[in-house]
């Protein structure tokens, strides 16, 4: 099931506006403050349609590092532990500014746990998944794909 995650958003802050709520959850990178939500926690309760095997997230990004076509894509997964992980945020801004194309923007998945490899950039869809093995090389990422460790954790 693929969730487009810039609608997912909208939706939540306007519920959050309407309600009251300060929406961001913030963490100091580096030298830069990343504004984002929290992924799994967010996206699942916003999908009605999870199925009881959905192991996965699957970020699919704009950006293309394999040439022409659907299979250069760049794309990574992450389990759902991992997902739900309090350091684990989809940023859409940084430092009280929308998230610079340079930096990843629409959405980057910062996931503090592991090595930067696992950290999409230009998320455009996330999709819950049984297994990746269907996706592309099927090792779970792009990088993976092309030999690297499927967990990068540090």
């Amino acid at each position: 099931m693929a969730i487009d995650p810039l609608a997912v958003f909208h939706e939540w802050f306007e519920e959050a506006r309407a309600a009251g709520v300060e929406a961001p959850e913030a963490m100091t990178v580096a030298t830069a403050d990343a504004d984002g939500r929290p992924s799994a926690r967010m996206l699942l309760l916003k999908s009605a349609e999870l199925l009881p095997q959905a192991r996965f997230l699957a970020f699919h990004c704009f950006d293309n590092l394999g040439g022409p076509g659907p299979n250069g894509l760049y794309y990574e997964t992450i389990d759902l532990v991992d997902a739900d992980h309090p350091q684990t945020i989809l940023a859409y801004a940084m430092n009280g500014q929308p998230l610079p194309v340079a930096h990843g923007a629409p959405l980057r998945l910062r996931l503090e746990r592991q090595l930067g490899y696992k950290q999409a950039k230009y998320v455009k869809a996330i999709e819950l998944v049984e297994s990746f093995a269907a996706i592309r090389g099927g090792k779970g990422g792009y990088w993976e794909d092309e030999g690297y460790e499927w967990y990068g954790g540090i």
